[in-house]
């Protein structure tokens, strides 16, 4: 499929939603380098919820044994959490929501290879968050969490329990 039928095949389904099908265009056409998008807050605040609350879905799918759907719920967050931080990088706010996007989406995430490179994404954000000062109090533990959950051997996985320290709503 081409990407322009699987773009219509997307357009199809959210004309209900024409200002989804802006943001969708601006994110699939703007170049990397491109200044924070000009969207009006007030949408990118109504964004910012769907994300938190489709991370709430999947908090719940998880804790009633359906981590495939928790997954689901995680990635769809994810997709949001990433729109909003390349609609501003400079919004720390933003590019935690995608950290912890990242750590719900390994807490559901089975196969080890996935789940470390999702780890490592959110790895590498911490990182780069931490460089710049940007991380607060309630967040310096993350890279420690992060990187035990890399390290932990595969025989001792579990499902992990759900943390609140990482939580969005700081």
């Amino acid at each position: 499929m081409s990407f322009l039928s699987e773009l219509a095949s997307v357009v199809r389904h959210v004309v209900p939603f024409p200002a989804v099908v802006a943001v969708l265009v601006l994110f699939t056409f703007a170049p990397a380098s491109a200044q924070p998008v000009n969207i009006d807050p007030a949408y990118l605040a109504t964004m910012r919820q769907q994300s938190l609350s489709a991370d709430a879905v999947g908090d719940f799918k998880l804790q009633i044994g359906d981590p495939a759907g928790a997954r689901n719920a995680y990635l769809e967050g994810l997709a949001l959490a990433r729109q909003l931080a390349a609609a501003d990088p400079n919004n720390l706010q933003w590019q935690g929501d995608v950290v912890v996007s990242l750590w719900k989406l390994a807490t559901a995430t089975s196969d080890r290879s996935a789940k470390i490179s999702v780890l490592h994404e959110a790895l590498d954000l911490v990182e780069r968050l931490e460089a710049q000062g940007a991380l607060r109090p309630n967040q310096r533990n993350w890279r420690a969490m992060i990187e035990a959950a890399i390290a932990r051997p595969a025989s001792q996985e579990h499902p992990p329990p759900h943390h609140r320290s990482f939580t969005p709503h700081e």
